[in-house]
């Protein structure tokens, strides 16, 4: 869409694109819901004629000139998730360039992609305004297909909305990591999680020593929403444990304990994302940290 939309001359141009893509115009660009269709379509105008527009254009369109890869990786994922899921119905794909406006959106029929989001860290491209740079790095050309399928298992994975204690936001992120896995299995850890490979080194290293920390400082059933956030919400690394430990270490745990459990038990991946008992998840797995 992103390339179709750059190259319109004229506002009747973006009136004919928006008519050949309703279901990209509706769900993603709320058309219905606008008074008048000029309203749309001058905004579009307006965005494809500004300059600054046209160089971020300009920048993914160079960074993005091979993207086969991506296209045929996602696709595979997506035939997975119709395996696991035989009634998913596969959504069609849009790529878009907005200005940082939404790096990326899901319906159960559409995905649209914000491809400037995910150009890497280079110091030369724009950057999305009021992004942490240790979040912005993480939007690099191979996150961005597990990034889409994690957001994918938001559809299938349960939880239990009256459960706010730690371990239960622990193990709903373990099982979206663990979802994204079994659709990418070849993909390693890192960019599923969004670690870089000394972070990934670093929990792997110490393991015993966060667990250890969870069990001591009694965190696993707190539900005090501040307490929770520090081991699962966005931070450049968890001070509590170590200013070398990354940020969301309680999802990276979560996602261990995921995995030992479906070790330990004949549990399916779609019984697995309708549970939503992390304290049973928990004491099924009989996890304890890899040496």
């Amino acid at each position: 869409m992103d390339q179709m939309l750059f190259e319109t001359q004229s506002k009747d141009d973006i009136t004919a694109l928006l008519n050949a893509h309703p279901l990209f115009t509706e769900k993603f660009l709320n058309r219905s819901q606008l008074p008048h269709d000029s309203i749309l379509v001058n905004q579009l105008y307006a965005l494809v004629h500004d300059s600054h527009m046209d160089t971020l254009f300009q920048q993914t369109s160079r960074y993005y000139e091979e993207i086969d890869d991506v296209r045929n990786d996602l696709e595979d994922a997506l035939q997975h998730v119709k395996y696991y899921y035989p009634d998913f119905v596969i959504p069609k794909v849009y790529t878009i360039v907005s200005g940082f406006g939404t790096d990326l959106f899901a319906t159960d029929s559409l995905i649209v992609v914000g491809l400037e989001y995910f150009m890497g860290d280079d110091p030369d491209l724009y950057k999305p305004a009021g992004l942490p740079e240790y979040m912005q790095r993480r939007y690099q050309k191979n996150t961005l297909v597990p990034m889409v399928l994690t957001l994918i298992s938001e559809k299938y994975n349960q939880a239990d909305r009256l459960d706010n204690s730690l371990i239960s936001e622990m193990t709903y992120y373990g099982k979206a990591y663990y979802f994204t896995k079994q659709m990418l299995p070849c993909t390693p850890d890192s960019l599923i999680i969004g670690y870089t490979s000394e972070e990934m080194r670093t929990v792997e290293s110490y393991q015993k020593s966060i667990w250890a920390h969870f069990v001591d400082k009694q965190l696993l059933y707190e539900t005090n929403h501040f307490e929770v956030t520090r081991y699962v919400g966005e931070r450049p690394f968890v001070g509590e444990i170590s200013r070398s430990c990354p940020g969301r270490v309680g999802r990276w745990v979560g996602w261990e304990i995921v995995r030992k459990y479906m070790e330990e038990t004949d549990t399916t991946l779609p019984e697995l994302m309708a549970m939503t008992d992390g304290k049973k998840l928990l004491e099924q797995s009989r996890y304890r940290p890899r040496e």
